[in-house]
């Protein structure tokens, strides 16, 4: 009698918080050792999550992942073996430029988190940003001005806010930035995705940057058909 492990498709994308992994930060046992059962049956796991590289790979390590995995809502792709960024999406020059004079009108109670390189990089440090970084274990990586970073290397900004109705002012604000006085597109919002990952998190994103897009693109950039895309992996993938 054959007792190894059987399966129906070749790969599974899950995201991390509120999927695999509890409220508790750690992976949740069945979720492990289903996931555990099926690469050992051939198959291939991609982890797709908002979070980065530092945040990411203590979970990637422990389930043993081989597969690049994809960060930041689908604005990189990583091998987080090695570290080598198989695809990027950064926010546009003029989008940094116009958050950069946004984040001197946010509300009190709203602090942004911009990342570039696969840091975490803030201007100061309050009770809310070292509680969000003690949740996703991560490091912040304090900056005198926004200017020091690269103007085109900005992956993703977060704004953590206080209490969750701020969110909801901070997306007002964005928003009207992001509309000139005839409607047509003038700021972030031109070439920027927003997302409230959390009650209490706003993420700034690259347009057109998503889990799901970049997940539902891995198969075809491997040559499978679109029909077989969630049934067909491979851990050759070349990114461009």
């Amino acid at each position: 009698m054959n007792d190894a492990p059987t399966r129906k498709v070749d790969w599974i994308v899950t995201d991390l918080d509120g999927t695999l992994v509890g409220r508790d930060l750690r992976i949740v046992g069945p979720n492990l050792a289903a996931l555990r059962r099926f690469a050992d049956a051939g198959g291939d796991v991609v982890v797709a999550t908002g979070r980065g590289e530092e945040s990411a790979r203590p979970y990637y390590e422990r389930l043993g992942l081989r597969n690049p995995a994809i960060l930041y809502n689908g604005a990189r792709v990583v091998d987080l073996s090695s570290g080598a960024v198989l695809y990027r999406r950064c926010l546009s020059a003029a989008v940094w430029a116009n958050l950069v004079m946004l984040f001197e009108e946010l509300p009190a109670g709203v602090w942004p988190v911009a990342f570039s390189g696969g840091r975490a990089h803030v201007r100061s440090e309050t009770a809310a940003l070292r509680a969000y970084a003690h949740r996703d274990g991560i490091g912040l990586h304090r900056v005198g001005s926004w200017a020091e970073l690269p103007f085109d290397e900005v992956v993703k900004t977060m704004l953590i806010c206080e209490r969750p109705g701020l969110v909801d002012d901070a997306a007002a604000l964005l928003r009207e930035v992001a509309s000139g006085p005839d409607g047509a597109p003038a700021g972030p919002g031109a070439g920027a995705t927003l997302v409230r990952s959390e009650s209490t998190y706003l993420e700034v994103l690259p347009a057109g940057a998503t889990k799901g897009r970049r997940s539902a693109s891995w198969p075809r950039r491997a040559g499978c058909p679109c029909t077989a895309s969630r049934r067909s992996a491979t851990t050759r993938t070349t990114w461009t």
